[in-house]
């Protein structure tokens, strides 16, 4: 703003388009997006103070948007006034689709005994045959403006979503520790209470499944081939086996587009990995001292990622 527009030293003439411009298209015909949900539950009180909730919960959802290489990289359906295919276009439109189905319960415990908390558990599935706008998250390519590794059937990418989580576990606990007046451990009162009496635990624990992600190749296939196991015989210091990967075996090979180009790509599914789980605790550790009857005074001590691990 302070500087005013930037200056455009080169105009672009939309009749005379050279080939080598980066452009974007919008489909002029677009579908609306849509979600279909459904979920059916059950709660069972099978004590006084627990409860177990299990319940199934999925979705459909239809015409997200996306992007697809029109350009001579991809289905080469982009061309200029003169009929020369443009090299670097993108279409947005809404092709995509993702489905989910989760089962998800719940056990919980109501105070009593100076304890209450929860714990949840989600096993899922998402998929989807949309790797987002390209460079994006989802790209399942390595690089530039490609997107999709067969432009003309996106569904080859069909697969794990990049929002995938199989595994959702978390719990929490609410503990009054039974020390001081009117508990069962040294309730005898006097000064001794004013120390052991009025402390609480609190402990957060979540764990999930990790990233899922897709090897890619320093190549035009995007992805290569998987011709072994990644997971054996991994060299020291390495995640996985770069031997088991291979960009000349198991390889598709498309016939040439309208622009010449071959576009080509290996057997490995999109998202066909997973990372290494992620957990977390956090505890806190509290002591409540009355000063009215209706007054209390906190101090305590919290601790997040309690165990200090980056993952």
């Amino acid at each position: 703003v302070n500087t005013g527009p930037p200056t455009v030293t080169t105009q672009i003439d939309p009749a005379n388009l050279p080939t080598s411009a980066s452009l974007f298209s919008v489909d002029r015909q677009p579908k609306i997006g849509y979600v279909n949900q459904f979920q059916v539950g059950y709660q069972w009180q099978f004590a006084r103070d627990w409860s177990l909730d299990v319940g199934y919960v999925g979705n459909r959802s239809q015409n997200l948007l996306t992007t697809v290489n029109i350009g001579n990289g991809g289905t080469a359906a982009a061309r200029n006034v003169a009929g020369a295919y443009l090299g670097n276009v993108l279409l947005y439109t809404n092709a995509a689709s993702s489905s989910y189905n989760g089962l998800q319960t719940q056990l919980q415990k109501r105070l009593s005994r100076n304890i209450q908390g929860q714990i949840s558990y989600t096993y899922s599935r998402t998929t989807d045959n949309g790797v987002g706008l390209i460079g994006s998250l989802g790209d399942s390519r390595s690089g530039g403006r490609s997107g999709y590794v067969n432009p003309f059937d996106i569904n080859v990418d069909n697969g794990r979503s990049s929002l995938d989580i199989p595994n959702l576990f978390s719990a929490d606990a609410i503990i009054d520790l039974p020390f001081g007046k009117g508990q069962t451990y040294l309730n005898g009162g006097g000064a001794a209470d004013r120390l052991v009496s009025g402390w609480q635990v609190n402990i957060i624990q979540t764990a999930r499944s990790g990233f899922p992600f897709s090897v890619l190749c320093n190549c035009n296939l995007g992805r290569p081939s998987v011709i072994g196991d990644p997971f054996a015989n991994v060299p020291a210091g390495r995640y996985m086996n770069a031997a088991a990967f291979s960009t000349t075996q198991g390889i598709t090979t498309l016939p040439a587009n309208a622009a010449g180009t071959v576009i080509r790509y290996g057997n490995e599914q999109r998202n066909a990995f997973t990372g290494p789980a992620i957990w977390n605790t956090d505890l806190s550790v509290l002591k409540y001292i009355p000063i009215k009857e209706n007054v209390r005074f906190q101090i305590g001590m919290e601790f997040f990622n309690l165990w200090n691990h980056s993952k």
